[in-house]
């Protein structure tokens, strides 16, 4: 809020007066407290890979999701990272698989009434570790595709799921980790 003090001809305060802009700066107060500019969300699920993957067992899944809203709540860009992992016995061998994934995405939801159905897509990097007859460290190139529907529990707090595709390049070895995930998630507007 601006605030002005009118000031008499001698440099008194007129009367101690004090004025202010008037209602536009309150309407953009209670406006940014109707649209958060950002939001910050934990998901954790499962991921089914296909390819070279496609013969282990589900692996642990979670992501750190930051994002912020370029046109109200319909348009976001969002940073999600997280963490994979599994580690499982493959005929006499101990394998473990783990990683993790960086996406820089572009979502576009559409908010009806207490639910918020979204799509979204976006690039990234997966760091991925490997050790199943060798050690095997590499980040690769990725992509992401997703939808998902958020709950609203209010207008800070959601509840929601997602399944999300995820496309990478192969590592050295000729491993991506390419596959579906399907995650739960708990979700807090700033």
């Amino acid at each position: 809020t601006v605030s002005f003090v009118l000031m008499d001809g001698d440099g008194t305060a007129n009367g101690g007066a004090d004025r202010t802009t008037g209602t536009a700066a309150g309407e953009e107060e209670d406006l940014s407290r109707r649209l958060p500019p950002g939001y910050l969300a934990l998901k954790g699920g499962l991921f089914w890979g296909t390819d070279e993957l496609h013969d282990i067992d589900e692996t642990i899944y979670t992501e750190l999701e930051f994002g912020y809203y370029l046109v109200a709540r319909i348009l976001s860009l969002q940073l999600d990272t997280g963490f994979f992992y599994n580690q499982e016995d493959i005929g006499p061998i101990e394998a473990e698989l783990w990683g993790v994934p960086l996406f820089l995405n572009v979502r576009v939801g559409i908010p009806v009434l207490f639910l918020e159905p979204y799509v979204g897509i976006g690039i990234g990097g997966v760091y991925i570790h490997t050790e199943i007859i060798n050690q095997d460290d590499d980040v690769v190139f990725a992509g992401d595709g997703f939808a998902g529907l958020n709950f609203n529990l209010g207008s800070r707090i959601y509840l929601g799921a997602e399944a999300k595709y995820i496309l990478t390049d192969k590592t050295e070895s000729g491993i991506d980790f390419t596959g579906f995930a399907v995650m739960a998630i708990l979700g807090f507007r700033m």
